[in-house]
Order: C-alpha cells, then structure tokens, then sequence
C-alpha cells in the first residue's frame, strides 16, 4: 500500500501475514538496500517480537505489530 500526502511525502506500507519481528524484518531490509525510508511494516502474527529494553514477546491474530521508519 502507497500512501501519499499533499506535502509530497509517499509512505509505503508493507503489510504481513506473519514475521518473525516487524523491527528485525524492517531493519534488515533497510540494512540492505531493499526498503527506504518512509516506509512501515505491519503484521498480523509476530513470532519473536523485540521491544524495548529487550524485551521479547509473541504476538497472535488479532492484534497490530508494525515498525517504521
């Protein structure tokens, strides 16, 4: 999903079934050339989520796990 703004900023959104973390993913994909920045991924299920102060979760259907950056 593009999404554009009247300032001429293109957000593009990149939505998943499933990752195994919406951080990992994004930075990984930034790391190598394949995203830029505006960009955010979401998904619906996350395996191995990564929070803050390194914390770590599992994340089910039905709830929102999206980073961005």
């Amino acid at each position: 999903m593009i999404i554009s703004t009247a300032k001429g900023w293109v957000l593009t959104i990149f939505w998943l079934e499933s990752v195994d973390s919406t951080q990992r993913y994004l930075k990984d994909a930034l790391q190598n050339r394949e995203l830029s920045a505006p960009v955010a991924v979401v998904a619906e299920r996350q395996s191995s989520g990564q929070g803050s102060r390194g914390n770590h979760w599992e994340g089910v259907e039905g709830n929102l796990f999206a980073a961005s950056a």
